[in-house]
């Protein structure tokens, strides 16, 4: 008699934790993964220019900017009405001198903050971009006012977002800053009121240009905003930066999926954390794209935690745990900037030049061979940072060590050790995939291989660089945008998979052997190599 009571909680269980669907899939069924797609095309996304959309707590009501051809912003409003959303309008309290752009709920639902170059209310003319709000009551949103000191006072304040402790962050400058040199700055709500406008510190505002559209989390635990970088994939890149224990981390770019050689900007997320929403485009046409968030931001939380986890801060100035600081790391040699300087510590290398060497993740050891001096072989050491400075070196057995991202595993030609409480491990083969394996290897924070192959049939001279994951049977070699030339080596792959490093000798080259450097696109292909030039 019990199996019917059983089979009736399973139905009701399975019914209970069934996700309720979104209202957004009454908007656009089609719901984005892990590669960003076009919002609401044809109704929110069209042929104009849209970009910087929110939506109320419910999800029941959003605004977004649509700019169409030879007329100014304007923000628009839809609402769902009987699971049915209503058609794009202009929002009620659309400008009739100036325009409006940029709107955003704050998570609780009861106020719209947008910008606006209207008049203020004593005045006849425009004298800047201003925010303005407008709060909710039962009967619905008010007539916008424009936010009080100290926002007054400045001319220009830009895509303003809120925390759930009205805490707000925005883009501005200071009088006689040219736009590309805005940056982000917050007003926390101290006893009811904004007592001061702060500009937040370099790392967020310190890696580009055009840095602006802030989303801060509800919580204040991340912060989306984009900016104008040479590393970038384009015009202007999201990036995100997490709020750890009070200290930001530098930003992080979101990467290729999202990121194109076009302008993405105005970022927002959707009430239930679930999707992130964009602007892509570039000059006069442009859309609104949605993609699945939860993943990205985890995986990106995954990689911080583990830097931080064996010791790097988040402010890359200081390292926990009896670290050097950035004036030590580098045994006190002034980092360089676009032009290459000989690294050549006296503390590594006392009598001349040292071939190489590697720091473990911490960088609290550093792995370095020697064939100078009363070295005539090449000879391998390890240097240690203990007691708040770098120790003496000693003879090792480790040879030219690569290491996993949370430095628990060290890799050491086609063998690795594990960390353990006494040290490291005996050496464990790491395949058979890695029998022809020769000149370097280098592995992603995944855990995919990129090695280089010599065969006999090679003869020294034209080996190829080499791909192997958790998802191949054998490895693979990569395309001829990469394996062209001889002598290929010593290739390094970003953490992220970005971008690959190597060396080889081509007819384009500078020299006997030159760096060449290749991108990763969107679609997953490696772009041309790119010799990194004469300097």
């Amino acid at each position: 008699m019990k199996a019917p009571y059983v089979t009736i909680l399973i139905l009701i269980f399975f019914s209970c934790s069934k996700e309720t669907p979104s209202n957004l899939t009454l908007l656009d069924a089609n719901i984005p993964t892990d590669v960003p797609q076009l919002f609401a095309k044809g109704i929110v996304s069209t042929n104009n220019y849209e970009f910087a959309i929110t939506f109320t707590p419910e999800m029941d009501e959003l605004f977004f900017t649509r700019r169409k051809p030879e007329e100014d912003n304007k923000i628009y409003t839809m609402k769902l009405v009987d699971d049915k959303w209503s058609n794009p309008k202009p929002a009620f309290f659309t400008a009739t001198e100036g325009w409006d752009f940029e709107p955003h709920i704050n998570p609780k639902g009861d106020k719209l903050y947008f910008g606006s170059t209207r008049p203020l209310n004593n005045t006849i003319k425009s004298f800047g971009l201003r925010q303005w709000y407008s709060k909710k009551s039962t009967e619905g949103w008010s007539s916008p006012i424009p936010l009080e000191k100290p926002f007054v006072d400045k001319t220009i304040t830009m895509y303003l977002t809120s925390a759930e402790n009205e805490n707000l962050y925005f883009t501005t400058g200071e009088k006689g800053d040219a736009p590309e040199d805005w940056v982000i700055y917050k007003s926390i709500k101290e006893d009811g009121q904004y007592k001061s406008i702060d500009r937040m510190g370099k790392e967020i505002n310190a890696k580009g240009k055009w840095i602006a559209h802030s989303y801060i989390a509800p919580d204040e635990s991340y912060m989306i905003y984009d900016f104008k970088s040479d590393l970038g994939f384009g015009k202007s890149d999201l990036y995100i930066s997490f709020n750890k224990n009070g200290v930001w981390t530098e930003p992080h770019n979101l990467g290729s999926k999202i990121n194109t050689d076009q302008t993405e900007m105005a970022a927002s997320v959707s009430p239930d954390g679930k999707y992130l929403f964009f602007h892509r485009g570039e000059d006069d046409k442009g859309d609104i794209y949605w993609v699945e968030f939860k993943a990205i931001k985890e995986n990106l939380l995954k990689n911080i935690d583990s830097i931080l986890e064996v010791g790097k801060t988040n402010n890359e100035k200081s390292y926990i745990n009896n670290s050097p600081t950035v004036e030590s790391i580098y045994f006190n040699e002034k980092p360089p900037m676009l032009i290459p300087k000989l690294f050549d510590p006296k503390i590594v290398s006392p009598e001349g030049r040292f071939e190489g060497g590697t720091f473990s993740p911490d960088m609290k050891e550093f792995y370095f061979t020697r064939k100078n001096g009363k070295y005539k072989k090449r000879t391998f050491f390890a240097i240690r940072y203990e007691n708040n400075r770098w120790g003496e070196e000693s003879e090792t057995y480790i040879k030219w060590p690569q290491f996993s991202v949370d430095g628990k595993r060290m890799y050491v030609g086609k063998t690795y050790r594990e960390r353990t409480e006494k040290g490291w491990s005996e050496p464990k083969s790491q395949g058979e995939f890695l029998k022809d394996m020769a000149h370097g290897m280098s592995l992603s924070a995944e855990g995919n291989y990129y090695f280089t192959v010599y065969r006999k049939e090679d003869n020294g001279i034209n080996g190829a660089i080499h791909f192997f994951g958790d998802k191949n049977e054998k490895p693979m070699k990569l395309s001829t945008k990469i394996n062209i030339g001889k002598y290929i080596a010593h290739p390094f792959i970003a953490p992220d998979e970005s971008y690959l490093i190597w060396d080889v000798v081509r007819e384009d080259g500078y020299g006997k052997a030159d760096i060449y450097i290749s991108f990763k696109q969107r679609d997953g292909s490696w772009c041309l190599a790119i010799n990194m030039g004469i300097k």
